[in-house]
């Protein structure tokens, strides 16, 4: 591999520059770089509205991790979920409501435990997977007190 140019570091990309000379050239323009972006969105709103339905359409669980996150942000409870959490509780939970034991399939819900109305926390450990049903019934109650609606907890 040839060395960049600029520095004759080793790890060249494919315009003849390294990466360290990129991330400078970046931060010394970043304004200019920005200028340009907000350019080209102004000059082709219809394929940035493409790519956007192509990027919902093709990541719907970041999409839904990214929903729970901007909610947090609004409720000022803090925290950040995990962009792989969905998979993760899905195996964890062997593809069943952790209320439920019903199987989820592909219609399930990212329910907070605690829930941010009470003062819950926006982290993967406060977070289960549930069916519609069981969130929608669910709600905003306190987890103990939804158990016991349902006759579960004495």
């Amino acid at each position: 591999m040839n060395p960049c140019k600029k520095c004759g570091a080793s790890d060249r990309g494919k315009k003849g520059s390294c990466r360290p000379c990129k991330a400078k050239w970046y931060a010394e323009n970043t304004e200019k770089v920005r200028a340009n972006v907000a350019k080209w969105q102004a000059e082709n709103p219809e394929k940035l509205k493409a790519a956007d339905v192509k990027w919902k359409q093709a990541n719907p669980e970041r999409l839904r991790i990214n929903d729970h996150n901007r909610r947090a942000r609004k409720k000022a409870n803090g925290g950040k979920l995990s962009h792989d959490l969905s998979k993760a509780l899905y195996a964890r939970q062997k593809g069943r409501c952790a209320c439920c034991k019903k199987l989820l399939g592909d219609n399930y819900h990212l329910d907070h435990i605690v829930p941010l109305a009470l003062g819950g926390a926006n982290e993967d450990w406060n977070i289960q997977l549930l069916t519609a049903t069981c969130n929608l019934n669910k709600g905003a109650k306190h987890p103990i007190d939804y158990i016991r609606s349902k006759g579960l907890l004495l």
